[in-house]
């Protein structure tokens, strides 16, 4: 994983919705462009490693080098789950697209079901 340019996506992406919200909510805007900031990194960092297992669980041992698509998910599933603690109304369209970042990722439609080995 390139925790760097991971950080730099997640900050880029919240300064971007932060700045598309409406003038009048100013501390909303923040604590939506502070994703990586003291104190709210911690949780940041708790959301990649769940979307690392979540992503693990489906398509085996991640590799060293992410491809963009498992980049893309842990994106934005990590900004689906910042938005809806500081900013619920943006958080449906990051949730859709880490879906579609997954399905990409597993090479399957939205419905994906693992199968069990025999025993």
């Amino acid at each position: 994983m390139d925790r760097e340019r991971l950080m730099y996506d997640l900050r880029n992406c919240a300064w971007i919705e932060g700045h598309l919200m409406p003038e009048e909510e100013q501390h909303a805007r923040h604590t939506v462009m502070d994703i990586c900031e003291p104190g709210n990194i911690d949780r940041v960092e708790a959301m990649i490693a769940l979307a690392c297992a979540e992503a693990q669980a489906l398509i085996g041992p991640l590799p060293e080098a992410w491809p963009i698509e498992l980049h893309e998910y842990v994106l934005c599933r990590v900004l689906a789950d910042w938005l809806s603690i500081a900013w619920p109304s943006a958080a449906p369209k990051w949730t859709l697209k880490a879906a579609e970042a997954l399905s990409s990722l597993t090479g399957h439609g939205a419905a994906f079901t693992r199968r069990l080995p025999p025993m």
